[in-house]
């Protein structure tokens, strides 16, 4: 049983549960991070994911993880770089609150993991500053709106009332 549990060690809970946001700012950064936000964060390695390989079939429900040292993405953990590029810096932007990240607080450990999953999120005051955004410096970038409403980069919206929150 001792070797079951060091498969397991390299996980430090659900991704929600590593975050800090001030109550103002939490349903905005749970709309950003929508499912992630319930995904179990942890450091990949290859005793677990041979592990998940051999007994997902077991587990009573889906589970996603979220890798803390994934840099298998577009931006390969460098949200900064791509929030100054031009294309993303949007700070100071009529209606622009700030970029999601910058609203997140993690320990040290997971600052990049923050800026990998909403360093390409801003908030914005009103679903037309999203828009309006959406269609020039910030093409590529997810909006959320003060008011709840979630733009993506392929185009998609997400309007209506959140459901209440657990986190």
């Amino acid at each position: 049983a001792a070797d079951d549990d060091a498969d397991f060690r390299s996980i430090r809970g659900l991704l929600a549960d590593l975050l800090r946001v001030s109550v103002e700012f939490a349903p905005l950064a749970e709309i950003a991070l929508g499912h992630k936000a319930q995904h179990v964060a942890a450091e990949r390695n290859q005793k677990l994911l041979d592990r998940l390989w051999t007994e997902s079939s077991r587990l009573g429900g889906r589970v996603g993880f979220v890798w803390l040292d994934d840099h298998n993405t577009a931006t390969d953990g460098r949200a900064d770089d791509v929030a100054t590029d031009g294309r993303g810096f949007l700070d100071g932007r009529a209606g622009v609150t700030g970029r999601a990240d910058h609203f997140v607080d993690a320990d040290p450990e997971y600052e990049s993991l923050v800026r990998r999953l909403l360093g390409r999120t801003w908030f914005v005051e009103k679903l037309e500053h999203a828009l309006a955004l959406a269609d020039s410096a910030g093409a590529g970038m997810t909006f959320v709106t003060a008011a709840g409403e979630l733009l993506e980069p392929d185009g998609t919206l997400t309007v209506g009332p959140r459901n209440a929150s657990t986190g």
